[in-house]
Order: structure tokens, then sequence, then C-alpha cells
């Protein structure tokens, strides 16, 4: 918090400040195919996940949600009511207002942001363009599944409301699966390049003070840049603004690197009727990067070290689900979705000499249902 004193000449008050500082909690969460509103599971239903939901949020004190597999605006405004309706740590949350869905009918997928009204400032979002494409075996271009959502969002200072901090936020939800080329499909892992891609061009072109977090679901099998070149594509130096991995290299399916995996929290498939893999545990697909600007804290922003943790993986053993763990949340993992979340911390420094510069909220609108 900023530190003050208080100087007095005459009938006049100055102030000479410090620098304040609030940290920042960003989780990246993959929520399974949220809402579905005719699952008669009672486990699995709406209802339940919602509770299930904001426990997980408000045990890992997130403040910043980036989460995947969002079906409906509807179901963005359960979550947030919940949060705000039920919510126990005294915080109000908030959500951008644009949802984009892909994918065919009764199958379409997004993104969201929720945000701690308190802390941070909504300033604009956009669907970043899906340029990259690869021609398939049959001749057809192909391109990214999704796009990649961004947001700006400004932290404020919580004793001078008009000074703020730049934070870009970019939510990702690469192509899923293994899958090498067919005669009709090009690999899985090369499609997910195509969204690193887009990334990538659309972040390079930023200048290198920006502050950059991008978090989400991966899909990513391991880091080697033969199994996953869409990895090697977001790291590489060779990149204005490459990102970086702060927990490094991991090889799926390894005991040593179970505290990094995030899937499975489930050893039953389709454990409460909205889909989800079993398998337990081996595979991490979640991650949060930063880029140089955060990693240094030249422009304010500032990772937290050792904050980076998949939430809810108690390192038990590979291939144990979360319910064999001691997380005081385990039950809401298993019952929320197939993935745990990822959280990290960022500390936001304003220095007093800092000009005030309040946004203006600027909000990108986009087709329901873009082409794929």
């Amino acid at each position: 918090m900023k530190k003050y004193l208080m100087l007095l000449v005459g009938l006049c008050v100055f102030y000479i400040t410090t620098n304040a500082q609030v940290q920042v909690r960003v989780m990246t969460y993959n929520i399974l195919n949220f809402p579905n509103p005719t699952n008669a599971d009672a486990v699995g239903s709406d209802a339940n996940r919602v509770q299930a939901f904001r426990q997980v949020v408000e045990n890992a004190g997130a403040d910043v949600i980036l989460v995947q597999e969002l079906k409906s605006g509807a179901g963005a405004d359960l979550l947030l009511n919940e949060l705000n309706a039920n919510g126990t740590l005294g915080k109000t949350y908030n959500r951008a207002p644009a949802f984009t869905a892909y994918g065919p009918s009764g199958f379409e997928l997004g993104n969201m942001l929720f945000y701690n009204d308190d802390l941070l400032d909504f300033c604009a979002q956009e669907e970043l363009p899906r340029n990259n494409t690869a021609i398939s075996p049959t001749g057809t271009p192909v391109r990214t599944p999704r796009a990649i959502s961004r947001y700006v969002m400004k932290v404020v200072n919580p004793t001078c409301v008009d000074q703020q901090t730049d934070v870009e936020f970019y939510d990702v939800h690469l192509k899923a699966g293994d899958g090498d080329m067919t005669s009709t499909e090009i690999a899985d892992r090369d499609r997910r390049v195509l969204g690193a891609q887009d990334l990538m061009d659309f972040i390079n072109a930023l200048t290198t003070t920006t502050n950059i977090i991008v978090g989400g679901d991966f899909n990513f099998y391991d880091e080697s840049v033969a199994m996953e070149p869409a990895y090697d594509e977001v790291i590489s130096t060779t990149n204005a603004n490459f990102l970086i991995d702060v927990i490094g290299a991991w090889t799926r399916n390894t005991a040593g690197d179970v505290g990094k995996f995030t899937q499975s929290t489930r050893s039953i498939f389709d454990a409460y009727g909205n889909g989800g893999i079993n398998g337990d545990l081996d595979d991490r697909f979640d991650l949060i990067f930063f880029n140089s600007a955060v990693n240094t804290g030249i422009n304010d922003v500032t990772y937290v070290g050792g904050s980076y943790q998949t939430f809810g993986n108690t390192g038990v053993a590979l291939n144990n689900n979360v319910l064999s763990g001691s997380s005081p949340v385990s039950t809401q993992l298993d019952e929320m979705s197939d993935h745990y979340p990822v959280i990290l911390d960022i500390n936001v420094t304003f220095d007093p000499a800092q000009a005030c510069n309040n946004c203006t909220p600027v909000i990108a609108t986009f087709p329901a249902n873009p082409a794929n």
C-alpha cells in the first residue's frame, strides 16, 4: 500500500509519497463445457458446479480468472453471480462484456475473463485474427479452431484511483489431441502451431515494455520442438515479445514432473455427465506465460518469484486423481472440471510521480460463431 508523510506548513497540507504496491493473483482454468443446463446428474449440474467454481476461485484467492470451454454468455453470468452473491472474501467481481464462441452448432466454446473489480478496471477486448493457415491433404485451408482473446486491463492504485497500470491478458485454447497427419487432416500439433503464430504475430507488434500475461489450455504434450513446435514458437527469443515459461521443461507421464501437470483430475471418463477425460494426472496442458517486461519489472509489473503453481495439485504421485491428494477443495476441483487451474502472482508498483491515465472502455464485438 502507499505510504505517505504529512507536512503541515501554515494552513497547507503537503503529502510526500512513496511507491504503492498491489499484488494480483492470476488464474487460468479450463472449466469443461460450462454450462450444461440439460445435465440431469446432480453432481454435474450447473447449480453444483457454480458453487464448486466459486470455492476454487476463493480458495486460490484469484483476482483475474481466464477461463476456457465456456459455452455461453449466460454461463459467464451464472459464474459471476455466484462469485458476488455467495462470495466470502469481500471481493466484487466483474467480467469482460463480450463473449465469442467457436465451433459447430451445439459444441461452441469460448473464453472469458473475470476480474476483481476492486483492483482492476476493464479497458478493451478483442479476438485476435486467425490469419495463419495451412493446407490440408485435401487442399482445404485450415486455421486454429478458436481465436485467442485479448483483454486490456488497468490495475488501480488503491490510494489514487485515477493512477493505473496497464496489463494485457491473453486467453488461449489451442487445438486438442496428439493425432498425426491423416489423408484428410493436418497433425494436431501443426494446427496448434497456427494458433501460436497468430498469438506471436500480434504481440510481437507491441512494444517490448507492454506488460503481457498469456494463460490457457495449450494442449502441449511436451516441450520438445519435434513433439510440440508450437511451444518453441512462443518461447523462442527470436520473438520481440518472446514468452517465458517460468517453471520450464517437462516430460509427460513422468513422475519427476508430476507437480507441473494439470490434467486429469479424474479417473472416470465423463464422470458427471459434462464430458471430461479420465487418465488421472499425467499431462501439462494448462500454462501461464509472461513476457520479458513482466519478468524484469521494467514497466511497473513484476512476476512474484515462486508463486507459479498448479493449484490443487498436491504432487502425491503420477497418475493419481485429485481426490487422492490433500487439497482443501479436492472435491470441488473434481466436480468442476477435468483440469486443474494454474495460478501466479504479479506485483504492480505505482510511482507517485506517474500521471493519472484513466482508460476509456472500448468493447470490440464479433459474430456469435465465426466461421471455422
